[in-house]
């Protein structure tokens, strides 16, 4: 009988680690995820054209190195996740670029205004879930590139935040 107690609690916990790993895109699987292949550069490249599309003064910033072991580090994450810590691992990887420019009101609906232009390269833009401002905006190219700003918060301590990363990459 204590058995089955410790069951019916233990169930629901399982079942509701499950549902977070699949609401958050993450499997449990050790099969690696279907990878684009392509060159660190050209992934990179594509990255700081992004951030440079929306924020048009972005220095494009040096190429990280690549990551140090299967947890990642240096702007990468892995697309799996070990089935033993439930971390992501890789490879294959997403790389991404990460900026919090400071940013006034004029300036935000410029940012948010030039996801127009990422349309002329292939890129749609994305419905979010729940966003933070009218400022907020996500879109994503048919091969999985994905370019996003964020505002959160009011004046005067609202961080803003314009990221790029690539689909699961592995990079040759």
């Amino acid at each position: 009988m204590n058995r089955h107690r410790r069951a019916r609690r233990i169930v629901p916990i399982v079942a509701a680690v499950g549902v977070l790993l699949a609401a958050t895109g993450c499997s449990t699987s050790t099969d690696e995820p279907a990878a684009l292949t392509m060159s660190h550069a050209e992934a990179w490249n594509i990255l700081n054209n992004n951030i440079a599309t929306i924020l048009p003064d972005w220095q494009a910033e040096p190429a990280p190195a690549p990551p140090p072991g299967p947890t990642g580090g240096n702007g990468y994450t892995g697309c799996a996740t070990n089935p033993d810590t439930l971390m992501p691992q890789g490879p294959p990887w997403h790389l991404e670029i990460r900026t919090s420019p400071d940013a006034d009101d004029a300036e935000l609906q410029a940012m948010a205004d030039r996801f127009a232009t990422l349309a002329e390269r292939g890129y749609h833009e994305k419905e979010l879930a729940a966003p933070n401002s009218t400022y907020d905006r996500a879109a994503e190219d048919d091969r999985g590139f994905e370019v996003a700003l964020y505002v959160k918060g009011d004046k005067p301590s609202r961080t803003v935040t314009v990221w790029s990363r690539t689909p699961c990459t592995d990079f040759k």
